[in-house]
């Protein structure tokens, strides 16, 4: 037990110390460990709203002018909070699931990756609010990756029964990938016809 956190820790501190570092080179170079943030404040007016991505009224999910990076960056956020409940929905039917055959679900080990997923996504939203969610696009990525993640280790652990369910989540996962190429098609579009895009 004591050998499994000391690794955890370990993992941790090398995580963090990327940031760490980041901090402390900006004091030593430029004199204050915020150098970044007072940049982003001083030159695209960028400062922290925390209760704006709890107002759903920035997300759509109806089609946007695909010529904008806002209305973009709102119909991808909208798109990133579905996949995060449908995470949700699947995670009760899994819990169900383990508990009718009697083995573990695992939530425990995926319960850090919901909240690394749900934290990254609300704090970059809060962070970038007060221009429109402009360049949210490129902060959900960790959010996505930590829900795949999360979904391998599901699917893995509570294997979903039956050939109907598991065809509807190979044609769910198929749909995904290929909305995925889809969206990444209209973004490099945008952005070689000259759009500013991030």
């Amino acid at each position: 037990m004591l050998r499994r956190l000391e690794r955890r820790f370990w993992i941790t501190f090398v995580a963090v110390l990327g940031a760490v570092l980041f901090f402390a080179f900006c004091q030593a170079r430029f004199g204050s460990w915020d150098f970044y943030m007072q940049t982003q404040k001083a030159g695209w007016g960028v400062t922290p709203e925390f209760l704006e991505p709890l107002r759903w009224g920035h997300y759509t999910l109806f089609a946007p002018d695909w010529t904008q990076p806002r209305q973009v960056s709102q119909f991808s956020m909208a798109v990133t909070i579905w996949m995060v409940g449908l995470m949700g929905v699947a995670e009760v039917l899994a819990q169900w699931q383990a508990r009718r055959r009697g083995i573990s679900s695992g939530v425990r080990v995926r319960l850090p990756f919901y909240f690394c997923a749900v934290a990254v996504f609300y704090i970059a939203a809060a962070g970038v609010a007060s221009v429109g969610f402009e360049s949210m696009i490129r902060y959900q990525f960790c959010t996505w990756v930590l829900g795949v993640l999360a979904a391998a280790h599901l699917f893995a652990v509570v294997p979903p029964q039956g050939r109907v369910t598991r065809g509807a989540l190979l044609l769910l996962a198929v749909f995904l990938i290929a909305a995925g190429w889809w969206l990444q098609g209209i973004y490099a579009g945008i952005f070689t016809r000259g759009g500013w895009f991030a």
